[in-house]
């Protein structure tokens, strides 16, 4: 497996690294890999909006989770997929986050939730990235 790295040294997600994940997670149910490649097109959107703008960790995290889980790219799992992804992000990264499991599962569903549908993508990835910034550990 390849990892693409960016100019200042940030490990960015691939769709290969989502079957890794399903297989650390095999005791939740998982998408299969049709599914699994319907991630493909926000993965790569966020790669290339962070190599192109030169985004932070913390950017590049908060796009990923936010996408992933109001992208509705998955039958079933988006928020689940969200939250692992933003911990697999951070180890491949070699840093944490003081943000719990519990606060992010929440963080999830308030972002998808019906009543904030209206809200643009955008405002929800800066409002989960003002929640996270300077949370991480490196």
């Amino acid at each position: 497996m390849t990892l693409v790295s960016l100019q200042n040294s940030i490990l960015l997600l691939e769709l290969s690294h989502f079957r890794i994940i399903s297989d650390k997670e095999r005791e939740l149910p998982f998408p299969s890999d049709y599914h699994l490649n319907n991630l493909g097109s926000i993965i790569h959107s966020v790669n290339y909006k962070a190599d192109t703008l030169g985004l932070t960790i913390e950017q590049i995290a908060s796009e990923y989770f936010v996408r992933i889980c109001c992208g509705h790219k998955l039958v079933d799992g988006n928020k689940r997929m969200a939250v692992i992804s933003f911990g697999y992000f951070l180890e491949i990264n070699k840093c944490s986050s003081a943000i719990t499991k519990t606060k992010l599962r929440n963080l999830a569903i308030t972002l998808s939730h019906e009543e904030t549908s209206n809200v643009p993508v955008e405002v929800k990835v800066e409002y989960f990235h003002s929640i996270i910034n300077g949370s991480f550990l490196y």
